[in-house]
């Protein structure tokens, strides 16, 4: 037998979705895996909470589909048939322009007929395969890089707060190429968006690839419904309210817990660590933390306002994915959620549920206000944008101190310092949102990357 295949002991550090994943992937590999968490409730992010006949996620609020491979991975763990779609009805996007929510245009015939993008602002993206590739030696942000492309218009429309939305961050600080790989590559191979997707969908024909309708997806009982199965297949492999006290590299790894006052001592061929970025750079290595730069990356607050209503006295007709709001329309939210309107069973009939973000990198101190004036606030501005007439009956607030890791200029220094970690100290492995993208989609593939390394 090859000395690679024999079962290995592997810690890993951090039960969010990636460490989850990790852990039951190599577990049906037959490796005897110890998964590590400071905390007494696994999941991270990831949060479903149920009261008052309400259904919120404190997290992210939906998925977003686009791998077989994860739908695969759905079905092994068992939850395939708890998936929900979208509702169709809900397919409608809108941001805000001129202080009020607008359609965005999601077809060629709505393009040329909207009257959310000028003529100019239309003309400008037909010109966009046209457009050359961007200087080699000068790292793009987002913004830098759809303002070439697509024009300014585009930038402060949709480019904005589609960054307020996935990152709470700002598209003038983001990174291209590693906020948005695949458009990364697509001007640098192809030059062009509209050339790099044409040449990416023939490159999967000519692979047998089949097509993959991309789509938001959620479960019954929310997105917890991927957290629970995980827990119930890595079983006693799980350890909650652990403390780590020293991790010494070597052949083999030794790393020291505590745990219900208890101190053991575990040695492992591997050391997995997927925490966010400044749980990592604090964790206790023997000799210095190898990633304590890590703990630079931007980490902005984001608090979300979960608001319930009669459905009489909401006048917008909530037909919707949501609202974005872009930071040029001068308001104090990054966008709001049709949640009742996404998926059923969110809240009692009659009724409607909202969720509103608030903070991020636009204004982070909005996100530490007090409950009260973070509600009073968020109902302030959906009168104004939805034509609320009356108060709340429902009301559940979460915020998040450091919510979403931001991939800003520069961000290659800390791909750079995980990657010297792990060639400085074999058996080191480090991934999740830190490394492999911020969806949970990406952090699920994230940990069979891992699982994968490991291997």
């Amino acid at each position: 037998m090859h000395k690679e295949k024999l079962p290995k002991n592997v810690v890993v550090i951090g039960a969010g979705v990636t460490g989850l994943t990790a852990a039951y992937m190599l577990q049906q590999r037959g490796h005897h895996v110890y998964l590590l968490e400071k905390s007494t409730t696994p999941g991270g992010a990831i949060q479903s909470i149920r009261r008052d006949g309400f259904l919120v996620e404190a997290g992210p609020n939906t998925m977003l589909l686009n791998d077989a491979a994860v739908l695969e991975f759905f079905r092994q763990i068992g939850i395939l048939e708890d998936m929900v779609d979208a509702s169709p009805e809900a397919k409608k996007r809108y941001i805000v322009r001129g202080g009020a929510p607008m359609a965005v245009p999601m077809g060629p015939g709505e393009f040329f007929k909207t009257k959310f993008l000028s003529g100019g602002a239309k003309w400008r993206l037909l010109r966009e395969p046209f457009i050359g590739r961007a200087d080699p030696s000068v790292e793009e942000s987002v913004a830098a890089f759809a303002r070439r492309r697509l024009g300014q218009e585009i930038v402060d429309y949709a480019i904005n707060p589609l960054i307020g939305g996935i990152f709470a961050g700002d598209p003038e600080k983001l990174s291209l190429r590693y906020a948005f790989p695949k458009l990364y590559q697509f001007d640098r191979d192809h030059g062009s968006l509209v050339r790099g997707a044409i040449a990416a969908g023939r490159a999967r024909k000519k692979a047998g690839i089949p097509k993959f309708k991309t789509r938001s997806i959620s479960f019954k009982n929310g997105l917890h419904t991927i957290i629970d199965a995980l827990v119930h297949a890595v079983g006693d492999s799980l350890y909650t309210g652990v403390t780590i006290e020293e991790i010494v590299p070597g052949r083999p790894w030794t790393v020291r817990i505590s745990r219900n006052g208890h101190a053991t001592e575990i040695h492992a061929d591997a050391v997995l660590v997927t925490t966010p970025a400044h749980a990592t750079a604090t964790l206790p290595f023997t000799g210095g933390n190898p990633l304590t730069a890590l703990g630079e990356i931007t980490y902005p607050p984001v608090t979300s306002v979960s608001l319930g209503f009669q459905r009489d006295h909401v006048a917008h007709p909530l037909d919707g994915y949501g609202v974005l709001v872009p930071a040029c329309e001068s308001r104090r939210i990054l966008g709001t959620l049709f949640n009742s309107s996404l998926f059923p069973g969110r809240c009692p009939r009659g009724c409607v549920l909202v969720t509103t973000f608030l903070g991020g990198m636009r204004q982070p101190e909005l996100a530490g206000l007090p409950q009260g004036q973070l509600r009073d606030l968020v109902v302030e501005e959906l009168q104004a944008l939805l034509g609320v007439s009356a108060e709340p009956f429902f009301c559940h607030i979460t915020a998040w101190p450091r919510a979403i890791p931001q991939y800003n200029l520069g961000y290659a220094r800390y791909h750079d310092a995980m990657a010297a970690a792990e060639k400085a100290h074999p058996g080191l492995v480090v991934g999740g949102h830190v490394r492999d993208g911020v969806s949970v989609g990406d952090c699920i593939r994230a940990g069979w990357k891992l699982a994968d390394r490991i291997v």
